[in-house]
């Protein structure tokens, strides 16, 4: 599989994860969070036909920002993985086009879904 599809599958599921986090479709046209930077390491390959999963988690929560974690593995090995991404996310106000704090909603949202408080970014 081509590197660049990983990137599209991670996609689907942050869309996924903050959609269950969130508990409703996201309206973008409200203040939001808008990806800031993305960082990929590739461990193995992903042959096709081979049952992959997408494991997302968020990692930590700053104050205009939170970093998520995914993990594509096969289904199950998530400690087999063929590569692991780390993706920061600021919040933003598509209407003043600038970053704002990371809203209550979206901080409840994290740390439910999570099971515990997140840690500050370091």
């Amino acid at each position: 599989m081509n590197n660049t599809i990983y990137f599209s599958l991670m996609d689907l599921a942050k869309a996924r994860y903050f959609f269950d986090a969130i508990g409703h479709e996201i309206d973008l046209a409200k203040a939001g969070v808008v990806v800031v930077n993305v960082h990929c390491d590739f461990f193995a390959p992903t042959l096709f036909g081979e049952e992959i999963e997408v494991v997302t988690r968020a990692v930590n929560l700053g104050e205009k920002s939170f970093t998520i974690e995914q993990t594509v593995c096969p289904v199950g090995h998530e400690d087999r993985p063929k590569c692991r991404c780390l993706t920061v996310m600021c919040g933003f106000d598509p209407r003043t086009m600038t970053s704002i704090p990371i809203t209550a909603e979206w901080r409840e949202a994290l740390e439910r879904i999570e099971g515990h408080p997140l840690p500050a970014r370091s």
